[in-house]
């Protein structure tokens, strides 16, 4: 094995927040400066680098878990505003019911608008969304 490469705090704060991102190990290494052999052997020989890099993977892991969430709930909302459009839409209108069912599509189409912006938002700024409210 070739010899590590010469370690720093910077290059290691860059190689987790690498790891963090959901880079490869790869990656991650030449981004920090290092090589691949070089942060399997700092795993291998210090402990605290072993537990960051597991903390990093751990917190990509779980990001994915509350983006995963997150588009569950947005798909969630979507349908359910798509149905109530839809439902409206085959309900004869009388004037009793007009005034009702213009609420009700007003409504829905917010909460659909609302939903697509935050979407729009996320995806410009190419960032993992928070917990959903």
């Amino acid at each position: 094995m070739a010899a590590p490469t010469k370690r720093s705090n910077a290059g290691d704060n860059k190689f987790f927040a690498g790891i963090e991102a959901g880079h490869g190990i790869g990656f991650a290494a030449r981004k920090a400066g290092y090589t691949r052999s070089s942060v399997y052997h700092y795993r291998q020989e210090d402990p605290d680098f072993l537990a960051k890099w597991d903390e990093a993977k751990d917190n990509f892991k779980n990001s994915l878990g509350i983006e995963l969430t997150y588009h569950r709930a947005i798909a969630g909302q979507k349908s359910a505003a798509a149905q109530i459009i839809e439902g409206i839409a085959e309900i004869e209108v009388t004037e009793e019911n007009y005034l009702s069912l213009v609420k009700s599509l007003k409504e829905s189409t917010e909460s659909l608008i609302k939903v697509m912006t935050i979407e729009l938002e996320l995806s410009s700024k190419n960032v993992a969304p928070e917990k959903p409210e």
